[in-house]
């Protein structure tokens, strides 16, 4: 998976994971539970799913940048899995797991 440079400073994925990666079992704990704690913080609503206003409002936080749209476009291009347009707990965690370096492991022939 490579990267873009991010016009908000922070990683996006330029290109989505596998097809197949839909579980973070492969993601340590620990990287799950970083994940998880600034799921909550994105939520604004506490709705369960991150939307792409909350998204705006994240990246636009991080950034002196006035225009993430292109940032915005990448992330939910590459993380909603499900094109519901809003990204829930599990594809938030598989995509920070996969920002952070841990990919799945291809089984042994």
């Amino acid at each position: 998976m490579g990267y873009k440079k991010p016009v908000s400073g922070i990683p996006v994925p330029s290109t989505p994971p596998p097809k197949d990666y839909n579980s973070h079992t492969h993601i340590p704990l620990d990287i799950q539970r970083r994940a998880r704690e600034n799921f909550r913080i994105v939520d604004l609503d506490s709705n369960g799913f991150i939307s792409r206003k909350e998204m705006t409002i994240m990246l636009r936080g991080l950034s002196s940048a006035t225009n993430v749209e292109e940032d915005l476009n990448m992330w939910f291009k590459n993380a909603d899995f499900n094109l519901d347009q809003q990204i829930d707990q599990d594809e938030f965690i598989n995509i920070f797991g996969y920002l952070m370096g841990y990919k799945k492991c291809e089984p042994s022939p």
